[in-house]
């Protein structure tokens, strides 16, 4: 048998050393930069919520929104009877909560999220909360409803302040420096007379926001539409609105219309729109009431009106 003496030799150098110091400095930078980041990471976190907070506040008052949109009587029942916005889900709709004591409201969470909203209803001058029914126990006397919309995310919360109001008949109508008093509001008749006429007698002129043609029906019994090129509608932003005239003649009666006096998914717009002419010009027009009542009865010849109509006559006298 044979045995192989191994000499085992003596590590000299720096080398171990050298790696040991390398392993430490770097192991005090790794440190030095968690302790670094560390407040920011947090920061970090509490900025996020505070966006999700604010996108919650947001979501909560795009829902009450889309709920008056289906139902326009929706907040006059307040917060109580309220259809559920999903199976098992309450609406998240609470009276006005003083910021004191616990906190009674109604939280709805985002779908798929941790982050959650709450809408208050803010009642209107003179009410202490909203009274079911009662809508002007939430709109003030110049038409304006108030929400205060609440989002959560992490204990971090934002709230949205909302004014709505609805958009009514005045908000299209368009004033200007050819604008007199009633003829009724004048002692003088005479005087009412000259007032009215010193503005372009028989003159008519009208812009178009998208709204269908004036319908013209002459003293003669000519019926026509008054065509023009409609401007964009109200609120697109067009910075002008072309002006359109035409000269009316003593017993020319003119039409103005929305198009819920005709407009119904069965018929086509150049259907409804010859069937009016064609009821304007087959009976009388000096009534102006009844001719009213009875574009009002038989404008959709028959059918189930689906919108809202607005009817304007006038005629020259």
């Amino acid at each position: 048998m044979h045995l192989t003496l191994l000499k085992l030799r003596c590590q000299q150098g720096f080398t171990t050393i050298t790696l040991m110091g390398v392993l430490a400095v770097g192991g005090l930078l790794i440190a030095a930069g968690f302790a670094a980041v560390d407040p920011d990471i947090s920061l970090s976190r509490e900025d996020q919520d505070y966006k999700q907070a604010y996108g919650a506040a947001e979501s909560g008052l795009q829902w009450y929104l889309n709920s008056l949109g289906t139902d326009n009587n929706y907040y006059t029942l307040c917060s109580s009877g309220l259809p559920q916005p999903a199976p098992g889900e309450a609406a998240p709709v609470n009276p006005k909560w003083d910021n004191s004591g616990f906190d009674p409201r109604i939280w709805r969470n985002l779908p798929g999220e941790s982050a959650r909203y709450t809408v208050e209803l803010l009642p209107a001058p003179g009410f202490t909360q909203c009274v079911p029914g009662n809508q002007y126990s939430m709109v003030d006397p110049n038409g304006n409803m108030r929400l205060r919309v609440t989002g959560r995310s992490r204990g971090e919360t934002r709230s949205v302040l909302a004014t709505l109001r609805r958009r009514n008949f005045i908000d299209y109508v368009y004033f200007t420096d050819y604008e007199t008093l009633d003829p009724a509001a004048y002692s003088n008749p005479v005087s009412a007379e000259s007032n009215c006429a010193r503005y372009r007698a028989g003159r008519l002129e009208w812009a178009n926001a998208g709204h269908p043609p004036l319908l013209l029906v002459r003293a003669g019994g000519q019926v026509r539409y008054l065509d023009d090129d409609p401007s964009p509608l109200l609120g697109l932003g067009a910075s002008r609105y072309d002006l359109h005239g035409v000269d009316l003649l003593p017993g020319d009666v003119v039409v103005g219309f929305t198009d819920g006096l005709i407009e119904h998914r069965s018929w086509s717009l150049v259907d409804a729109l010859d069937h009016l002419a064609r009821l304007v010009g087959s009976g009388p027009t000096g009534d102006l009431d009844a001719l009213c009542d009875r574009l009002l009865a038989e404008g959709l010849g028959g059918r189930r009106r689906e919108d809202d109509a607005c009817l304007l006559v006038l005629r020259v006298s």
